[in-house]
């Protein structure tokens, strides 16, 4: 019993270490080397969960209820889509004879003993975030001297200068983490840490000038109040923020018309940040007048705006449609007159457009590569881990709304982009955790 309790948290602790190793690393993993053909970052993750399924495997007796529970609908999916991806390696090898790498379906089949290894064993802890922001810092550093100078770093950063997306994907995961966790952090020191981050990841979204990614960290900031308790408190550190990013996007024309400070070719419409830094006041405005309402009193940490989460329900919901119906017009939007303030929201909408419409969404992808078959699979997986994060999320434990909001920006971003490698694992982790979570394992 004594040895069998050590081996089990020497596995247990082992298997943390690869799971923080992970989430530091990849992010990190931003040069170009291919090793027999498959890239660094691809072989590191095939590293890592044989890692993970060894600490596993000699982590002694296993509970038979956890690997029970892992076969479920979305279990049973998980297992067809490793069949089918075994099918389509041996069919290629021994039928088609195809000379091909068999990348993604080798990252599939990971992806699907991931799934199965964290089922078992979901060794949950919030020190997860603080490792991912950290990682975040080191590449938000290489990218601000990479804009700050023009040509910095550029051989660390060749896997984000090469696509702004994959940039923008992995600072909306900083920002979302840094900005969830600022709203419901009460410690002066940490709130400044998650502040700090939050600011600087605004920063880098903004050089990057990914308008997909600037308009989807706008709904990071309205769904806050929908998945977490709307406390006054909360909604507070909430709106600092968005001014805050509304205040730096609104004066990026000016940044980087007249300093100079800016040599990355980034450059914004002072139309619009001047129209921006009108409608930011204007808010203020009602907003400051809706505090005033307040009782001096009362504990903000406790009172609830029980309406704020319905009107900001409804206010997604609206922003939603509006982007239906940016998309379904199209290239039309180029068409808009000038005149009465249209220019400001031809520079909004424009750039959404042409994002839009020059990449391609994940999902495009995987019917590009993987058939009928493939693609129905992972999208009936999608799904059912959707249902089952929407299960799990409760308003009373905080960390099952920042698990949430995590996999709700990765599953919206599959709308827009294709995988980024140094993103991909991140994404994964955080929403198999979601999907599995439990409050007795939460560590």
């Amino acid at each position: 019993m004594g040895n069998g309790f050590v081996i089990e948290e020497k596995a247990r602790k082992g298997m943390k270490i690869v799971i923080c190793f992970i989430l530091f690393l990849y992010p990190i993993l931003l040069f170009e080397a291919d090793v027999g053909g498959v890239p660094i970052q691809t072989w590191m993750l095939y590293i890592s969960i044989a890692a993970l399924a060894l600490c596993y495997a000699l982590g002694g007796k296993k509970p038979r209820k956890n690997w029970r529970a892992s076969f479920d609908r979305c279990g049973i999916i998980a297992i067809l889509l490793a069949l089918y991806e075994c099918i389509r390696i041996v069919g290629n090898l021994f039928f088609y004879h195809k000379d091909t790498a068999y990348r993604q379906e080798i990252m599939i089949i990971s992806f699907v003993v991931l799934y199965f290894l964290i089922a078992a064993r979901p060794l949950f802890s919030e020190k997860y975030f603080h490792v991912v922001l950290f990682a975040g810092l080191v590449v938000f550093s290489l990218l601000i001297i990479h804009y700050l100078s023009g040509s910095g770093a550029d051989r660390l950063m060749e896997v984000m200068l090469k696509d702004n997306r994959k940039a923008a994907s992995f600072a909306v995961l900083v920002c979302t983490i840094a900005l969830c966790q600022y709203c419901r952090s009460y410690s002066r020191y940490r709130s400044i840490f998650f502040g700090a981050v939050a600011f600087v990841g605004f920063f880098i979204l903004f050089l990057n000038k990914n308008a997909v990614s600037i308009w989807l960290m706008l709904s990071v900031f309205i769904a806050i109040p929908i998945v977490f308790h709307p406390t006054v408190e909360l909604v507070k550190r909430d709106m600092q923020m968005l001014f805050l990013y509304l205040f730096l996007l609104g004066n990026m024309g000016f940044l980087t018309t007249y300093t100079g400070l800016i040599k990355g070719g980034v450059a914004y419409s002072l139309d619009s940040c001047i129209y921006l830094n009108v409608a930011i006041v204007i808010g203020g405005i009602f907003f400051f007048r809706m505090w005033e309402k307040i009782p001096p009193d009362v504990d903000i940490k406790r009172l609830v705006i029980k309406r704020l989460g319905r009107k900001c329900f409804i206010l997604l919901k609206i922003c939603a449609a509006g982007a239906a119906l940016v998309f379904i017009n199209g290239a039309n939007w180029k068409e808009l007159p000038d005149g009465m303030g249209m220019s400001a929201i031809k520079a909004a909408l424009v750039p959404v457009v042409e994002e839009v419409q020059t990449g391609k969404s994940a999902f495009y992808l995987c019917l590009e590569g993987q058939g009928i078959i493939g693609s129905l699979l992972i999208l009936a997986l999608c799904i059912c881990m959707v249902m089952q994060i929407y299960k799990n999320h409760d308003r009373d434990w905080p960390v099952t709304g920042v698990l949430t909001m995590v996999a709700g920006v990765f599953f919206a971003q599959l709308l827009f982009w294709g995988e980024c490698m140094n993103t991909l694992p991140l994404y994964v982790i955080f929403v198999l955790f979601a999907v599995f979570i439990e409050k007795g394992r939460a560590k």
